[in-house]
């Protein structure tokens, strides 16, 4: 008897769900989970997230299940094993359909009424009458095209040498209008470029230097420009805009350069949704 209650009693404090899972084997070890996030550098809210189960407070695919497996490796379970159980649970399980009998109609045959009979025989007429018609607008109209065909055929162009000396005329007064008009030089021309030209503004120069693999995106209110993780030597120059967001996971392993100076964007208190107008000259 003792044992059954002790048997029970394991089975009811074994953890039901990934998170319970992860949290329990965290206890166990006695880790905290300021100390996870640290070591793994993944925020307290994901870790939190993870152990409870939320999965709408967690990040977007692949990122949500990067996390679970660097969390189950950290704690040294098999994070295979974890990350599949995960998506057995997050996904939505799909109702049984119940198969709805088929009801077959069953037609009857009835013989056609006196009415029925009349319209039919009214309908064909009307069709007759209208195949008639049409075979004789196909007479009319093909007598028509031969009659203009054989006018065409006993038609006889003018002669074109005339009109085409006055075209060579005009053309020859045209060209003589636009040489005067190119020597033509207005006095005040040079003055007026002069006033009109205004030094440029230098853009802002940004590029985006990766040391290390981490995650990495580019925003403003219209589109997303780039998104995703990124390995060592990947360099990226992010477009002169305004109202630019920029994210980054692993903020120590990516450099930002802004007109080839290195500037501090991101850092352990502030990743993610950091403006870059507040660095730049716009």
């Amino acid at each position: 008897m003792e044992q059954d209650n002790k048997t029970t009693e394991q089975n009811s404090q074994e953890p039901a769900t990934v998170g319970m899972f992860l949290k329990y084997t965290r206890q166990n070890q006695k880790k905290s989970v300021e100390a996870v996030a640290k070591a793994l550098c993944i925020r307290k809210i994901y870790i939190k997230a993870i152990e409870e189960s939320d999965f709408n407070e967690l990040p977007p695919v692949p990122y949500g299940i990067g996390f679970i497996r660097s969390y189950a490796d950290y704690l040294g379970l098999n994070a295979e094993r974890i990350v599949q159980c995960y998506k057995e649970e997050s996904m939505p399980k799909k109702n049984d359909t119940v198969a709805k009998p088929i009801v077959k109609k069953h037609t009857t045959l009835t013989m056609p009424n006196f009415k029925q009979i009349l319209v039919g025989i009214c309908l064909v007429l009307v069709l007759y009458l209208l195949v008639l018609a049409f075979g004789r607008d196909n007479v009319t109209t093909e007598s028509e095209v031969s009659d203009n065909i054989a006018v065409e055929e006993n038609y006889v162009e003018p002669e074109v040498e005339n009109v085409v000396e006055e075209q060579v005329a005009l053309v020859v007064e045209e060209d003589t209008v636009t040489v005067v008009e190119e020597n033509y030089v207005e006095p005040e021309v040079e003055n007026v470029v002069e006033t009109n030209l205004n030094p440029v503004e230098q853009k802002n120069k940004i590029v985006v230097k990766f040391n290390g693999e981490s995650w990495f995106e580019v925003k403003d209110d219209k589109q997303v420009y780039i998104s995703g993780i990124y390995q060592k030597g990947f360099e990226y120059e992010v477009p002169d805009v305004p109202n630019l967001i920029f994210s980054v996971g692993r903020y120590f392993n990516v450099d930002v350069f802004i007109n080839d100076e290195l500037v501090k964007v991101a850092g352990p208190k502030k990743q993610t949704n950091i403006k870059l107008d507040d660095f730049l000259n716009h």
